[in-house]
C-alpha cells in the first residue's frame, strides 16, 4: 500500500477527493501526512 503526503495550498477540495477515493476503496493508499500553508483549508 502506498503512503501519501498531501500538500494543500487551496481550499482542500483535491484532498477531499483523494480521501474519498481511499475511503471508497478506489485507491489503495494511506494518507500519512497533510501539510498546508492555508489556515482556511478544510
Amino acid at each position: 500500500m502506498k503512503r501519501l503526503a498531501i500538500l494543500v495550498s487551496g481550499r482542500g477540495s483535491n484532498f477531499e477527493a483523494i480521501a474519498g477515493n481511499i475511503g471508497a476503496g478506489k485507491l489503495a493508499a494511506e494518507i500519512a501526512i497533510v501539510v498546508s500553508n492555508n489556515p482556511g483549508a478544510k
